[in-house]
């Protein structure tokens, strides 16, 4: 049937219910009232509900005149002549019901354009989605090809990797970096390529928050000569902290190979006496690798540029105010004292310090503390890269999924035999197929970013005959509560994990996720890791406690790549 003869049948019924045909012949709603009066009772008339969307119809309730026509939105009413008026009432559902005189009703023929034109545009976006998901669909597969081996390396971040059509490996991008970091402001994921690095060059920008550490990133270049338009799209999710205040000898630095140290311990006196067993510390020595967290307003106060020069005089006079300087280090109030036997400057620099010398100290008030930044964290997503030609047909190039941890991986120094729990989340791309024919040609399809619960178990090292042999040394679990970007429902798409746990390396091998599609696996891949790991040794060993990866797998009616991180819960008693 065609488009214009559905609608006109559709108008059609609508004013055949309005008008309430029935068996009793034209007046066709409802007897007399049996007090003489032969006219039909008011009777309500339920008219099929217009098409969602279309039905610029609002609720409310209005009387038309006999003889009379009243437009509401895009729908005309009509009273017949010679009888009662109609009272016509739409519900806030679209539906309508009519008492008194037995109205009719139309749409106007502009609505029913309109409907048509939107119809169509809706027919080929499907269309159009369906195709981009096969592009997408086509890129899985790729990532869930990658090894990480030199043959086919795992790209992550910048993409890369993998093998060309012609079985040769790519190397994959090494340009890209990504750096996390967190204040009581909030978290700022910066996403940087050397390789366009220049002033006029695109940039990664956030494009969106989604909250719980989920972040959304892109990069748009210009169009090319023939209007193509790139684009990638990354995104990240972390659970990095908020700092927390610590007592200020307690705060922790991070080293630039990972390591922590303690540099706020206190090492020095304020009244200038060497520390020992008997003279306790209750400064910290300002020197040249601290300057940064020094501040003071009476430094860059004293002197635009150049050095000043303070009397060692720890004894605070009328005429020598400047012995002891209040300020912070690293946040933390207290006071600079000049302590020793010579004098102490400080050399400014743009009204910045630059250089000190003497025996400067900072004593910290009682109760003082600075901010701990939070170092273990772990952060995984993915990037990607979609090319949208001139006439706005979006093809995904390529996809890569990424995963890691702020603490170093664990190698070898996996803790003791037993086993733990790690749950966390995932995050990736999926393509979801809505309808297949007959023969299995996807015939529609959507696709978009998920979100994912992760709860696995792993066992170590261990002879422990109550555990299935087969599970030692493995790592098993379940990817499930998958929610789409789209909205579509995947409450059956559930995959289930399982690896071997390489003892030598910390890592996870011969890993399978399996969707539920016979003879076709995905992969599942990770690595723990440990906050000290040259450490993590002898009696005081503890599991790994954050593992994180990469998997893909198929479901009957989809596919999705993701990276995901987790977090040990629990040892459970062997």
């Amino acid at each position: 049937m065609d488009m214009k003869r559905f609608f006109l049948y559709a108008i059609v019924i609508a004013a055949l219910a309005l008008a309430g045909c029935g068996s009793d012949g034209n007046r066709g709603i409802g007897a007399g009232t049996g007090d003489g009066d032969d006219k039909p009772m008011p009777m309500d008339v339920a008219v099929p509900m217009l098409p969602a969307g279309y039905n610029n119809n609002p609720s409310g309730s209005f009387t038309v005149d006999a003889g009379d026509t009243m437009d509401n939105g895009d729908v005309t009413y009509s009273c017949p002549s010679g009888g009662d008026a109609c009272m016509i009432i739409v519900a806030d559902d679209g539906s309508v019901t009519s008492t008194g005189g037995t109205a009719t009703a139309a749409r106007s023929a502009a609505s029913v354009t309109q409907q048509q034109a939107d119809e169509k545009d809706a027919a080929d976006k499907v269309v159009a989605d369906t195709k981009k998901a096969a592009t997408k669909r086509t890129a899985i597969a790729a990532e869930a090809a990658q090894l990480g081996t030199s043959a086919s390396p795992d790209a992550g971040l910048g993409g890369g990797g993998g093998v060309d059509s012609g079985g040769t490996a790519v190397l994959a991008v090494t340009t890209y970096s990504l750096d996390i970091e967190r204040d009581n402001d909030g978290t700022t994921v910066k996403i940087t390529d050397s390789a366009m690095a220049g002033d006029d060059d695109p940039k990664f920008m956030q494009a969106m928050d989604l909250g719980n550490g989920l972040t959304m990133h892109t990069r748009t270049m210009e169009a090319d000569d023939d209007g193509n338009v790139v684009e990638e799209v990354v995104m990240v999710k972390t659970d990095i902290e908020a700092p927390k205040a610590v007592a200020f000898d307690k705060w922790e630095g991070r080293a630039q190979d990972g390591s922590t140290t303690m540099p706020q311990m206190l090492n020095a006196r304020a009244d200038g006496i060497t520390p020992d067993d008997t003279n306790n510390s209750d400064s910290l020595s300002i020197v040249a690798d601290n300057l940064m967290q020094v501040s003071a307003d009476d430094f860059s106060a004293s002197s635009g540029a150049g050095t000043v020069t303070f009397d060692a005089d720890d004894e605070t006079t009328e005429e020598n105010e400047a012995a002891m300087i209040s300020g912070t280090f690293n946040g933390a109030m207290g006071t600079y004292v000049c302590t020793g036997a010579t004098d102490c400057t400080v050399t400014i620099d743009d009204g910045e310090l630059s250089g000190v010398t003497g025996g400067w100290v900072f004593t910290p008030d009682e109760g003082a503390t600075s901010d701990q930044p939070d170092y273990d964290y772990l952060h995984y997503g993915f990037w990607l890269k979609t090319t949208t030609d001139e006439d706005g047909v979006l093809t995904y190039n390529e996809v890569e999924t990424f995963a890691n941890s702020s603490i170093t991986p664990a190698g070898a120094n996996l803790g003791p035999a037993g086993e733990a729990k790690y749950d966390g989340d995932a995050v990736g791309v999926y393509v979801r197929e809505t309808y297949k024919t007959t023969d299995g040609t996807v015939d529609t399809a959507t696709s978009g970013h998920f979100t994912a619960d992760v709860s696995l178990r792993a066992v170590f090292g261990t002879t422990d005959t109550s555990i299935a042999a087969d599970d030692h040394e493995t790592i098993t679990g379940t990817i499930d509560g998958f929610a789409l970007s789209g909205g579509e429902d995947a409450s059956n798409w559930s995959v289930a994990v399982r690896a071997s746990i390489n003892s030598s390396d910390g890592t996870l091998t011969t890993g399978t996720a399996k969707g539920g599609v016979e003879d076709k696996d995905g992969s599942f891949t990770g690595t723990f890791h440990v906050p000290d790991a040259t450490n993590n040794t002898g009696d005081d060993a503890i599991n790994p406690t954050v593992l994180v990866g990469e998997f893909n797998a198929d479901f009957s009616n989809g596919a999705v790549a993701g990276a995901y991180g987790a977090r040990k819960q629990m040892m459970m008693e062997q």
